[in-house]
């Protein structure tokens, strides 16, 4: 095989290196016993019988302790806890467990923290300052309750688990992924008779066309819906992925039999959200998924087979999508039929952005009343859509607004400087499909900071220093196949 050019499109997946494992997906015994007991745990902590035990709380502890012995599952616990239930009367939740059993784990099997590379956080720092200036929450903002705090030390955890992997970052995202996705699990119990708590939307709206708005066991219908999306598109990025990155025949069919299994778990929980940002949100990761791989494939010299493959993958998803409707399977035509009926007959909203308008509206006109400094400083009185103006209060349902509101325009270019520089910083690496998988699962991310206010969501801040640790390793193997080349 000729060689690449050195800083062509193709050199990152043409030039072999044997100190390469960003795409190992070569499993231990301990990895693949871990994540089977931890899916095992997860899923019995959804059944309502359990989770009213006394037994719920030491499982709870037990699934994080497991979790934290391996990369792949350390990842997997920081995706699930988001959505994982706990017992009402219980002293911890998960993320509050993950604090506590982290470090008693870590440094009982490795005696130390990992955390090189922990500096990409710096980008993050002018906005905390800015905002701890203006936002209103004055040195409150640096206590220990701060939401920002907290999700911190997740993004620290990441840190260390991205370094003990010794750069299996690929790994470390499918367990991400496949973490996010079991807030499906009690949809599907549900569904097959099991004693499952199953939360059901009571907002304005709890029925739209006859069919009732459902969630997770812990998580409402609006906060389901992205850790379905990312866990399904992310998967499917990652067995696109190993197609053009030297991964064995046999790991990539396992990985693209997985993505479509994962694909078909997704799409009637989601279905049954019955939200509008989940149907869209499908709709544009779809398009978003189709543009990435095409645009990295196309610049990639895939092999035959693996045009193959991804053909014969495609074709299935289409297939298993077209059947799921055909047969109505889990009332998936029903409750398409059902939404699109409740829009046209009721007429209750007619946008794409729907209940969003009058919070985005009311967000734009706050920030144009006081764009320097945000609301706080200036005392600007906002305007309150009429929905909220019983609770005085209001969310934007889109990050970047809701920190141009507290904090002025500095705040939203500061908010979207760190949002969007691991994204930046991978694109400059100019390496498909080596981070194609990271680009659609940063899509969904995109997607929910658009629609809804959820910042503080600790699968993103792990993804974020995920990618950027990821795109500090393509740095220093962008240098070391020049040197490779020059030599």
């Amino acid at each position: 095989m000729s060689q690449a050019p050195v800083g062509s499109a193709t050199e990152a997946s043409l030039v072999p290196e044997v100190d390469d494992r960003f795409a190992s997906f070569a499993f231990g015994r301990h990895e693949l016993w871990t994540l089977g007991v931890a899916f095992l745990l997860t899923a019995i902590l959804q059944v309502a019988p359990v989770l009213q035990s006394r037994a719920a709380l030491p499982l709870l502890g037990l699934l994080s302790c497991l979790c934290w012995t391996t990369p792949l599952t350390a990842f997997y616990f920081i995706a699930a806890s988001q959505s994982l239930p706990f017992p009402e009367a219980s002293l911890l939740n998960p993320t509050q467990m993950g604090f506590l059993t982290f470090p008693l784990v870590v440094l009982s099997r490795q005696r130390r923290f990992q955390l090189k590379n922990l500096s990409v956080l710096w980008v993050l720092m002018p906005f905390l300052l800015w905002y701890a200036l203006v936002g209103g929450e004055g040195l409150s903002f640096f206590s220990y309750h701060s939401n920002f705090l907290r999700a911190i030390a997740y993004a620290i955890i990441a840190c260390h688990f991205l370094n003990a992997s010794g750069g299996q970052y690929l790994k470390c995202l499918m367990g991400l992924c496949l973490g996010a996705v079991t807030v499906g699990l009690a949809f599907w119990f549900q569904l097959a008779g099991l004693p499952v708590d199953l939360f059901t939307y009571g907002g304005p709206v709890a029925q739209r066309g006859g069919y009732t708005r459902f969630g997770g066991a812990r998580a409402d219908a609006v906060a389901a819906w992205p850790p379905l999306l990312m866990g399904a598109f992310g998967m499917i990025g990652i067995a696109v992925s190993s197609l053009g990155l030297g991964v064995t025949r046999r790991h990539t069919r396992r990985l693209m039999r997985l993505a479509l299994v994962v694909f078909a778990f997704m799409v009637p929980p989601l279905l049954g959200t019955m939200t509008n940002a989940a149907y869209f949100g499908f709709a544009i990761m779809a398009v978003a998924t189709a543009v990435i791989i095409w645009h990295g494939t196309v610049r990639t010299r895939f092999s035959l087979a693996a045009k193959r493959r991804l053909a014969s993958v495609v074709f299935a998803g289409m297939l298993v999508a077209a059947l799921l409707y055909h047969f109505d399977v889990v009332q998936v035509r029903g409750r398409l039929a059902g939404l699109w009926g409740y829009y046209s007959e009721a007429r209750k909203e007619t946008s794409m952005a729907a209940s969003r308008t009058d919070v985005w509206n009311s967000s734009i006109h706050t920030i144009r009343q006081s764009p320097l400094l945000g609301m706080h400083v200036t005392g600007v009185k906002e305007i309150i859509p009429d929905e909220y103006a019983s609770d005085g209060s209001y969310s934007s349902h889109n990050v970047f607004l809701e920190y141009g509101r507290h904090a002025g325009l500095p705040g939203m270019v500061l908010i979207a400087f760190f949002f969007f520089h691991p994204l930046l910083s991978l694109v400059r690496r100019n390496a498909p499909p080596r981070y194609l998988a990271f680009y659609i699962a940063y899509v969904v991310m995109f997607i929910q900071w658009m629609v809804l206010s959820y910042q503080f969501y600790k699968t993103f801040w792990a993804l974020w220093m995920l990618m950027s640790m990821a795109a500090r390793e393509g740095m220093r193997r962008t240098a070391r196949v020049r040197a490779a080349a020059g030599g």
